[in-house]
């Protein structure tokens, strides 16, 4: 190890759609966790490394904090609370554009009342917020949070300010060993990440209460040097979900395997080659055989 090289696992929560997921891909430059405009699209915490010479940081992207009452959401909280046991830093993200600051200030509460890490604020979405929004949210942010550390606007989509961002982040970053390789950076494998990408894809297609009715779960898994043959099992909840998802002559699923296909072939730099099947499941997300099988236990 570097002689003084320091490390930190930085938690990364929020509201859902404040952008969590986004500024994780440009943190680590690479396009990890999968991303939407509809909420819950993070359902498993997702580790992104960023490398330097002298210092690691090991982001957790979480799932968007929602008081659900059934299955899948206690262990969406779940997820949340186990990355901020884990976290040596915390950035909370506030969607600029939609502040809700009664629902950010309630669950930031509970972060930094539990918290004995930094917490940065991060006010999400600056490359569509105007002057005359933006400046007087930021000079409401110092009273409403007193508790965190830093408050920093950025764009996650545009970059901007993320040079500053990581500044902070590093300035907070204690003395630590190099957990990862520079060449690692996801621990993730292809079997919980072809599931994703099937899911981004079933996400940017589908609508109302269907994509949040959709699990995913890779079923078969062939990995070779140069190619990744999988077999996929879509469960959905109702049959007329079944028809949406396949669509008609099947070309909403050609799609989404197509667009899985190519997505995977960048991220993992192999041929891959996909078989998709759709499976009606009533009431899986109570199911926790079903659950387990999908990665949500």
């Amino acid at each position: 190890m570097i002689s003084d090289f320091r490390s930190a696992w930085v938690a990364i929560v929020g509201l859902p759609n404040a952008g969590k997921s986004t500024l994780l891909n440009q943190l680590i430059g690479k396009d990890l966790a999968i991303i939407s405009s509809k909420p819950q699209t993070t359902r498993n915490q997702i580790l992104g490394i960023r490398h330097t010479e002298t210092c690691q940081l090991l982001f957790l992207d979480t799932p968007g904090f929602y008081q659900g009452k059934m299955k899948i959401d206690a262990f969406f909280r779940q997820e949340i609370d186990r990355s901020l046991s884990e976290a040596d830093m915390i950035l909370y993200i506030l969607d600029g554009k939609r502040p809700s600051l009664e629902k950010n200030k309630a669950f930031l509460d509970i972060v930094c009342a539990n918290a004995k890490v930094p917490v940065v604020l991060v006010v999400n979405k600056l490359d569509i917020l105007r002057d005359h929004h933006l400046i007087p949210l930021l000079s409401q942010l110092p009273e409403l949070f007193p508790q965190v550390k830093e408050i920093i606007p950025v764009s996650a989509k545009s970059r901007r300010n993320l040079d500053k961002l990581t500044e902070i982040m590093e300035a907070l970053v204690p003395e630590g060993p190099q957990f990862y390789p520079e060449e690692q950076f996801t621990d993730r494998g292809p079997q919980f990440l072809l599931a994703e990408f099937v899911r981004e894809g079933l996400f940017r297609k589908t609508e109302e209460e269907v994509p949040f009715s959709i699990g995913v779960s890779v079923t078969e898994l062939v990995e070779t040097e140069t190619k990744i043959v999988a077999g996929v099992t879509i469960f959905v909840e109702k049959e007329g979900q079944k028809g949406i998802v396949i669509g008609e002559d099947g070309e909403l699923l050609n799609w989404v395997r197509k667009h899985t296909s190519m997505r995977a072939r960048r991220f993992f730099n192999k041929k891959v080659e996909l078989s998709l099947w759709v499976k009606v499941k009533p009431g899986w997300r109570q199911n926790d055989g079903v659950l387990k099988q999908v990665g949500l236990k």
